[in-house]
C-alpha cells in the first residue's frame, strides 16, 4: 500500500529571511523601501505608502487615547475608501484585531456582533443606536499628521481580525485570524507574481477572507490596490482598470469569473494573472479561458477562513481540464500542512478522506465559543509528533505525487453565492420567531444544477401561526440576504425516519422539481423591447421563455445573473445598463419602459422654452424623479445656487 503523504519541505523552508511576521512588520517594511509607490487607488484618489502610514498612525495615537490596545477587538462598520484601510492598520499598530462588518447586514445582527466581541468602541461612520460608544476618523486630507502611537508588541501568534462566518449552533461563528496566518503567505510570497508593479482590484467584501487575498496582498508587497465600488465587475468595468488603472492580476470568485468568461473573454487583455476561487472551478470555464488566454497564469485557490484564507495553489493547465477527478486544489503553501484523515489514521494516496490542516496559517480558534473550537481544532499525533489541525469538513484525496483534489463535504455546509452557510443557522433564526415550532432547512437548486438558495419548512400550529410570509419578512430583518429563504414552507408536521430524525429526502420530494419560469396570459411581451429584454432574460436564466411582470429575482436570478443581463442588454440594445438600474426596474415590463424612454431621449432631445415659468422635465428627468430611487439623489450644482428656487422645483416635482 502507498505510504501516507507527508507534506512537502516547501511547506517549511524558506528563500531568503523574513521582512516580518506580523502584518505591521511586513507593512514598515514597504513604506521603508517604497515610501512615494501609490498604495490605494479609489477613483480620482492616490494615496501613497507614506500617507497611508503617517495617516495610520496618527489615528493610532488617537485610538490608544480612546482605549484601543493589545488582546481588544474592535468592529469597524466603514464604507471601503483609504480611510478605512488607515483605520485597520491603526488597529493593527495599537496590538489590537479589527473585525470588518458588513454595512449591509441589518442593524440587530450587526448589534449582536458588535456586543458578542465586547469591544472598547465600534469605528463606524454611520449613525445609530449602537451598543458601544463610537469613534469616526476624519478625511485623510484633514489629518495634520505627526502623532504617533506608543509602540506595542506585537506577535506572529496575536490576534490581527475577526471574521464572521454562518455556524450550525444557530449563531454565527467568529474566527480569530493571527498575525502569522497572513504574514506566512506575503513575506516571500512565492504562488503569486506580488510586489512593485503588481496592481490589483479590491473587490473582495471587507467581511469575507478573500478580503485579504485581494488587498492585503498587495498592502503587504509594495504593490498598488485599486478600490472598485461596483456590485458585480461588468467586463466593461475591468476594461477600463485594465485600461486606466494599469490592473495587471485579479482574483475572481468562480461565478464571477464564469461570467466574464461567458460574457466577454476580451475583457480579460492586459491581464497577466487571474486567481479563481471560492467555490468549486468550472473545467469547461477554464478551458476556455487557456484557450484564449494561453499566456496567462491562471490559478485555482482553495483555503477556509479558519487557515487565513489560502492553503493551496494550482497553476492551471489545459490537462487538468479534462482530469476525471477534477481540476486539482494543488499542492501547500508555504508554512502550511495539509492531512488526509479517516478519524486520527492518516489516509494513504488515492484515499478518499478529511481534509485536516496545520502549520502557522491556523486561526486562534472561534471567538467567545470553547467548545466549538475544541471540536474543530483538534490534537492529533502523527509520526510521532502532536501537531493541533482544523477540521475543514472538507473530503479529498491526494495523489502519490501530493496533488490534492476535493470530494465534497461531510456535513451539510453549502456554499451560495459564495458564501459559506450552515443551514442550522437559520432553522435556529427561525425557532425564535413566536409561533414556530420545528424547523428544517435544504438548500434549493435551480434548473441549471447550482445551489441557488435556501428552501425553510417549518410547523406553527394553534391560534399563534405565523404565515409563511410574514415569517420570511421576520427573518429579513434579522439575517443578512444570504440566510433570507427563498421558499418557505408550512408544515402540519415535519417527516420524520424510523430512527425520529427529519427525513430531508422527504421534504427534497416536496420541494419537487426546480421552477423553470414561463409566459402566462396577461404576462405575454407586448412591445419589441419586452420582447428583446424577455429574450435577453431567457437566455441568461437558460429558459424558454419568462412573463413581463416577474422580477429577476423572483425568476430565480443572482446578482451574477444581473450582471449578465446588463452586458447583454448593452451588448443588443446599445445601451448601458448598471446594476443599480436593474435592481430599481427588474421585471421585463419595467426595465423594457426605461429603455423606452432612454433611447427616445438619444434620439429626440426635448426642446424647452427657458422663458416659460415652468419648463418641462425631459424623458430621462421624468424617468430619475418618478422611479422609486432606494439611494439619496445627489446633484453637483455649478455656479451660484439659490435654495428658495431649489426648494420650489423639487416641490413641484
Amino acid at each position: 500500500m502507498p505510504s501516507p503523504h507527508v507534506p512537502h519541505a516547501a511547506a517549511s523552508g524558506r528563500r531568503r529571511p523574513r521582512r516580518g511576521d506580523t502584518l505591521p512588520a511586513l507593512f514598515a517594511d514597504v513604506v521603508r523601501r517604497y515610501p512615494d509607490a501609490v498604495a490605494i487607488v479609489h477613483d480620482e484618489r492616490r494615496v501613497t505608502y507614506r500617507e497611508l502610514d503617517a495617516v495610520s498612525d496618527d489615528y493610532a495615537a488617537e485610538l490608544e487615547d480612546l482605549g484601543v490596545g493589545p488582546g481588544r477587538f474592535v468592529p469597524v462598520l466603514m464604507r471601503r475608501d483609504p480611510e478605512f484601510i488607515a483605520v485597520l492598520l491603526a488597529i493593527l499598530k495599537r496590538g489590537a484585531a479589527y473585525a470588518a462588518l458588513d454595512r449591509e447586514w441589518p442593524t440587530e445582527r450587526l448589534a449582536g456582533q458588535i456586543t458578542h466581541l465586547d469591544p472598547p468602541l465600534l469605528i463606524t461612520d454611520r449613525d445609530g443606536a449602537w451598543p458601544v460608544p463610537t469613534w469616526q476618523p476624519g478625511p485623510i486630507a484633514g489629518v495634520a499628521g505627526g502623532r504617533r502611537p506608543t509602540p506595542v508588541a506585537v506577535g506572529p501568534d496575536d490576534p490581527c481580525s475577526v471574521l464572521y462566518t454562518s455556524g450550525s449552533s444557530g449563531e454565527p461563528k467568529a474566527v480569530v485570524s493571527v498575525h502569522g496566518g497572513t504574514a506566512r503567505l506575503y513575506d516571500d510570497c512565492d504562488f503569486l507574481p506580488l510586489g512593485r508593479g503588481a496592481v490589483m482590484p479590491q473587490l473582495a467584501p471587507v467581511q469575507w477572507d478573500g478580503f485579504s487575498l485581494d488587498c492585503w496582498s498587495v498592502l503587504l508587497t509594495g504593490g498598488t490596490s485599486v478600490f472598485v465600488d461596483d456590485d458585480v465587475l461588468l467586463p466593461a468595468r475591468l476594461r477600463e482598470l485594465i485600461e486606466r488603472q494599469h490592473v495587471n492580476i485579479a482574483f475572481l470568485t468562480t461565478r464571477l469569473f464564469n461570467m466574464l468568461v461567458d460574457e466577454d473573454l476580451d475583457a480579460f487583455d492586459g491581464l497577466d494573472t487571474v486567481l479563481v476561487g471560492g467555490e468549486r472551478v468550472s473545467p469547461t470555464h477554464l478551458r476556455r479561458f487557456l484557450d484564449a488566454r494561453p499566456g496567462t497564469l491562471l490559478s485555482n485557490m482553495y483555503g477556509p477562513a479558519e487557515c487565513s484564507v489560502v492553503v493551496t495553489a494550482r497553476t492551471v493547465t489545459a490537462a487538468d481540464c479534462d482530469d476525471p477527478g477534477g481540476v486539482p486544489l494543488g499542492r501547500e503553501l508555504v508554512d502550511t500542512e495539509v492531512w488526509i484523515l479517516d478519524g486520527d489514521r492518516p489516509c494513504a494516496a488515492g484515499e478518499i478522506g478529511e481534509i485536516c490542516l496545520g502549520g502557522r496559517g491556523l486561526a486562534a480558534g472561534y471567538a467567545g465559543a470553547p467548545e466549538l473550537t475544541a471540536q474543530r481544532f483538534v490534537a492529533v499525533e502523527l509520526q510521532g509528533t502532536p501537531r493541533r489541525l482544523y477540521r475543514t469538513g472538507d473530503l479529498g484525496h491526494r495523489t502519490s505525487d501530493g496533488v490534492l483534489y476535493f470530494d465534497g463535504r461531510t456535513d451539510r455546509q453549502v456554499k451560495i453565492r459564495g458564501h459559506r452557510i450552515e443551514p442550522g443557522e437559520l432553522e435556529r433564526a427561525a425557532t425564535t420567531v413566536p409561533g414556530v415550532r420545528d424547523t428544517a432547512v435544504l438548500p434549493t437548486v435551480n434548473h441549471r444544477g447550482e445551489c441557488d438558495g435556501l428552501a425553510l419548512f417549518y410547523t406553527s400550529p394553534g391560534l399563534t401561526a405565523v404565515e409563511p410570509d410574514d415569517l420570511r419578512a421576520r427573518l429579513a430583518a434579522t439575517l443578512p440576504e444570504h440566510l433570507v429563504p427563498g421558499r418557505v414552507h408550512r408544515l402540519d408536521r415535519l417527516p420524520v425516519l424510523a430512527v425520529g430524525k427529519i427525513d430531508l429526502r422527504a421534504l427534497a420530494d416536496l420541494l419537487g422539481a426546480p421552477p423553470v419560469p414561463g409566459p402566462g396570459g396577461a404576462d405575454a411581451c407586448r412591445t419589441a423591447t419586452e420582447q428583446a429584454v424577455a429574450a435577453v432574460f431567457a437566455a441568461v436564466l437558460d429558459v424558454p421563455s419568462v412573463p413581463r411582470d416577474a422580477s429577476l429575482v423572483e425568476l430565480g436570478g443572482s446578482s451574477i445573473d444581473a450582471a449578465r443581463v446588463c452586458v447583454r442588454l448593452e451588448t443588443e440594445l446599445g445601451v448601458p445598463v448598471q446594476i443599480s438600474q436593474l435592481c430599481r426596474t427588474p421585471a421585463v415590463g419595467t426595465l423594457a419602459a426605461w429603455l423606452d424612454v432612454v433611447r427616445a431621449s438619444e434620439e429626440a432631445p426635448v426642446a424647452v422654452d427657458v422663458t416659460a415659468d415652468r419648463i418641462p422635465l425631459t424623458a430621462m428627468q421624468s424617468l430619475l424623479f418618478m422611479t422609486p430611487v432606494r439611494d439619496t439623489a445627489a446633484w453637483w450644482v455649478d455656479g451660484p445656487l439659490s435654495v428658495p428656487a431649489l426648494t420650489a422645483a423639487l416641490a413641484d416635482m
